[in-house]
């Protein structure tokens, strides 16, 4: 039995102000959110709540953490690590929360090699497109991801399992 994922939180919408971090969290009963799916026993109402968290948005730097049912997704690592752990203190999150980074593309604003570096020392693996990886292959800060083991591709059109029972 599988189930997408419906982003909510008691019928509310939150955004941060301009320029900083904020958290978007909206109810949206019976309507279904397409891309993702639960495999595994249903959650509340057969729904998955999740939380999105804008922390950075712009040509400085891009990065959004999705959290659901305990795993943190970070969608995109485009600025510094410290400057990342500083924007997930102010939404209440740590370095701890975030389980895996999957990139989108890899323009300058989308990476950063000094989070790579870090997510190697944290011992977090790093998703990208098979065409992504080899953009970034020898990059300083990836090659320790490469080295480590920490590098999983996903492929268009395909699901990827993020844990046991979570998939995109």
């Amino acid at each position: 039995h599988q189930l997408p994922v419906v982003v909510h939180d008691q019928d509310q919408l939150l955004f941060g102000h301009a320029g900083g971090p904020g958290v978007s969290e909206v109810s949206l009963p019976g309507r279904r959110l397409p891309g993702y799916r639960r495999t595994g026993r249903a959650g509340y109402n057969g729904w998955m709540a999740s939380r999105f968290t804008v922390l950075a948005s712009g040509s400085a730097g891009n990065a959004t953490l999705l959290e659901c049912e305990g795993f943190g997704l970070l969608v995109d690592c485009g600025l510094p690590p410290r400057e990342l752990g500083r924007r997930l203190a102010v939404v209440g999150r740590s370095w701890e929360d975030v389980s895996a980074v999957i990139l989108t593309h890899t323009h300058g604003d989308h990476w950063n090699k000094f989070t790579l570096a870090h997510l190697a020392r944290l011992r977090r693996p790093i998703i990208a497109h098979p065409q992504h990886h080899e953009t970034l292959a020898g990059r300083e800060g990836y090659s320790d991801l490469a080295d480590a083991g920490l590098t999983r591709r996903f492929e268009a059109g395909r699901w990827l399992d993020l844990r046991p029972g979570l998939a995109a």
